[in-house]
């Protein structure tokens, strides 16, 4: 029987929500909506809002949090087992995180795994997942996974054939952007940045954003982008400075802020590599429902598609359902 699932993508400005059917050979979409909200305090009604244009209730769902909600550390460990990184990890942050860290839920993944290891952790406070859990589950949501928005999406693009070994996602948002770098085909670097400057697209206009297309990108908003340029410039020589080098061979863009081909080529002239924007609709192995054709529109909706496709178990990725927020079991 075809399972159901619900991928939840939050921000700090909107909540998307993508219901997905699994099938044999991929997926089919059968819903999906976006609903802007009102900082941290317009999640509940988001959530509202969401639950009158489709149905929330799924056998699995898997939610994406607001990147600039995370705190990111790349840290060097003398050993190598996963086992005594996880037991050993809160010690390792103790002193370099502004906040205690029994105030903190922390995972990691693995970037380069030797006798010593290299691994990225991220932290985010207990009492904001406690918060928006409850909301989430107070709507009927109990989230198998709690990831960070973007690594869904990266862990759906290594699993393309013709993704290059090393690669870099720049999600730009209209409040915030996030870089995601993969190096060996393993994420090595997340950092966030608030957005101040022009957009090229107006927030929740109500127009698609693939229409912004058509739009000019103007002085201010070019100003800007060149601005962000120069800060992940930096960010990749400051992470190659450390011992791992940072050289990726092809650039992907995905969110709003991402959708007009000017942004596309300005990135282009600024790095000199390749700049493809994400599309995951584009994928052959999934299939969008007649009705959902019609609002589809990949800046918005596609962190809440790769939500959905996370494999719970496998994926490259991060979870903060733990500790008291683990997923109890159910036995009969």
């Amino acid at each position: 029987m075809p399972e159901s699932i619900l991928g939840l993508d939050i921000t700090s400005d909107s909540v998307t929500a993508v219901q997905v059917t699994s099938r044999m050979k991929g997926y089919e979409v059968t819903a999906c909506a976006h609903v802007p909200i009102e900082e941290d305090k317009g999640f509940a009604e988001g959530l509202e809002a969401l639950a009158g244009q489709m149905g929330l209730q799924a056998d699995v769902s898997i939610g994406a949090l607001p990147g600039d909600r995370v705190s990111y550390r790349n840290l060097r460990l003398p050993f190598k087992d996963s086992k005594k990184i996880r037991q050993t990890l809160a010690y390792e942050l103790e002193t370099i995180v502004p906040f205690p860290v029994e105030d903190l839920i922390v995972d990691f993944v693995m970037v380069e795994q030797a006798e010593q290891s290299e691994i990225l952790a991220a932290s985010v406070k207990r009492a904001w997942i406690s918060e928006h859990l409850s909301q989430m589950q107070d709507m009927g949501i109990d989230p198998s996974v709690l990831d960070i928005r973007g690594v869904p999406t990266v862990s759906w693009l290594l699993r393309q054939e013709d993704t290059p070994d090393d690669g870099l996602v720049l999600d730009m948002g209209l409040t915030g952007h996030t870089l995601i770098l993969y190096v060996k085909r393993r994420i090595a670097l997340i950092r966030t940045f608030p957005f101040n400057g022009t957009a090229p697209v107006e927030p929740d206009s109500g127009a698609p954003a693939a229409a912004s297309g058509d739009a000019q990108v103007g002085a201010d908003a070019v100003q800007s982008l060149e601005a962000f340029c120069l800060e992940v410039k930096n960010t990749l020589h400051a992470f190659s400075s450390h011992g791992q080098a940072a050289t990726p061979q092809q650039i992907f863009l995905t969110g709003r802020g991402a959708a007009d081909s000017e942004v596309q080529a300005a990135i282009n002239r600024f790095f000199d590599l390749p700049v493809k924007g994400l599309s995951l609709a584009e994928d052959p192995r999934i299939e969008l429902a007649e009705d959902v054709t019609e609002v589809w529109d990949p800046a918005l909706m596609d962190n809440a598609l790769a939500a959905a496709m996370r494999d719970g178990k496998q994926a490259l990725g991060f979870n903060f359902r733990r500790d008291e927020f683990e997923v109890q079991k159910q036995y009969f």
